[in-house]
């Protein structure tokens, strides 16, 4: 080997260890920085986090969620046989999750993702023909179905004298299901809805009304988008409530026909964010009888009114609380001429707010209990109005899936 090619190669083994040496520092620089990054991306998570926890502490319960159209959870009551029952824990959970900071901002973010991403359905929520919404089915949880059927039946042993009836409402997937997208999952409703109905008391009427909301299925009884029925769904199972009871049911033409609004937007609207051409109509139906007349008596807020109907309510976003003013969990109506000793305790959720104006003239007076949000001894309810008849009214989705009636029934 010459000298010059010597000279060569110790250069090249001398830039070779430079370049080494300036790579390692440059990579103890670079996990230097990424470290720091990484530090303060936590410390920002916790900050952030330590930030929505602290919020949540101190902030004012919300009412409503003008996204679900729907009363929010408040602060259950402390009270020790309800904690020993759990009772006071499925209720103050369900309020955490209600009262979330920001809860609407973050179900927002993920309809805007979800759209982004043009997945099938968005929240649970599918478009359908004709502009109709969807939510689907969900199955039963068992064990509230259970503990249900167990509290019902449990209530009617004890209250064998008192006239009960069950009315479990199809929702519009079911009924409308010639009008659900290809890719919208079909969970068998009627089946569950039909194996519930066995499982009861045969003691009490159950009623389902499937093949009566089929028959009207080209008519407007369910909203476009919202998930509840309308006042003209409403008054089809109030023809086959008196069916089935043996009661004298007035003709659709007893009543007037007024549009309340042509601009309701409703909850699976608010959960998806589709594109609709259009809101809904929100129709009411005013008994042409001037003998009935209702003083409906909101005890909580300690107020009165002569109407089923709040018209302010059309000045919101949630417009179907023009029924009734929304969700309560005590309101009574007493039909002031109507002479009989029939009183009705009416078990229900927000279905029932636009059909029991229909029901008003067979009973002096109604009590509507909501047990999402009553938290009161419903056996003092009972020893004090002396009730002929219960009717429990729910929505199907909504009763298979919520826990509250077994804990009031058991309470």
């Amino acid at each position: 080997m010459d000298e010059k090619e010597l000279y060569r190669r110790v250069e090249l083994y001398k830039k070779r260890k430079l370049y080494e040496k300036s790579s390692s520092y440059k990579k103890k620089i670079s996990y230097k920085k990424k470290r720091k990054y990484n530090i303060l991306i936590s410390i920002c998570f916790i900050v952030f986090i330590e930030g929505i926890f602290i919020i949540n502490l101190f902030k004012n319960d919300t009412d409503v969620s003008v996204m679900e159209n729907r009363t929010l959870t408040h602060k259950p009551r402390f009270d020790m046989d309800n904690l020993i029952e759990g009772r006071y824990t499925k209720k103050y959970e369900s309020y955490k999750n209600d009262q979330f900071v920001y809860r609407e901002k973050f179900i927002n973010i993920k309809s805007t993702t979800d759209s982004v991403l043009l997945k099938k359905d968005i929240n649970n929520v599918y478009k359908g023909k004709d502009g109709y919404l969807f939510e689907s089915f969900e199955k039963p949880n068992a064990e509230n179905e259970k503990n249900n059927i167990d509290a019902i039946n449990s209530f009617m042993e004890k209250h064998s004298d008192i006239n009960t009836t069950f009315m479990l409402i199809p929702i519009s997937t079911t009924i409308l299901k010639e009008k659900l997208p290809k890719n919208a999952p079909i969970v068998d409703e009627k089946k569950y809805a039909e194996e519930f109905g066995k499982d009861l008391d045969n003691r009490i009427t159950f009623i389902y009304p499937y093949d009566t909301m089929r028959s009207h299925k080209d008519e407007y009884v369910y909203y476009k988008t919202d998930h509840h029925w309308t006042t003209l769904g409403a008054y089809y199972a109030y023809e086959e409530f008196c069916n089935q009871l043996g009661l004298d049911k007035k003709n659709l033409d007893e009543y007037t026909k007024i549009l309340a609004t042509d601009q309701f937007y409703g909850t699976l609207y608010s959960k998806s964010l589709f594109k609709i051409k259009k809101g809904d109509d929100i129709y009411v139906y005013i008994n042409k009888d001037e003998n009935d007349e209702s003083i409906i008596t909101y005890t909580e807020e300690k107020k009165k009114s002569a109407s089923f109907y709040d018209t302010e309510k059309l000045k919101e976003k949630n417009k179907y609380e023009l029924f009734l003013d929304g969700n309560h969990p005590f309101l009574e109506i007493e039909n002031v001429n109507v002479k009989n000793d029939k009183k009705l305790l009416m078990i229900k959720d927000s279905y029932a707010n636009s059909f029991v104006e229909f029901l008003t003239p067979f009973f002096s007076k109604i009590v509507m209990v909501d047990p999402r949000y009553y938290y009161e001894d419903i056996e003092n309810l009972i020893s004090k109005e002396k009730f002929t008849d219960i009717l429990y009214l729910y929505n199907s989705n909504t009763f298979f899936q919520d826990n509250s009636l077994s804990l009031v029934l058991n309470n």
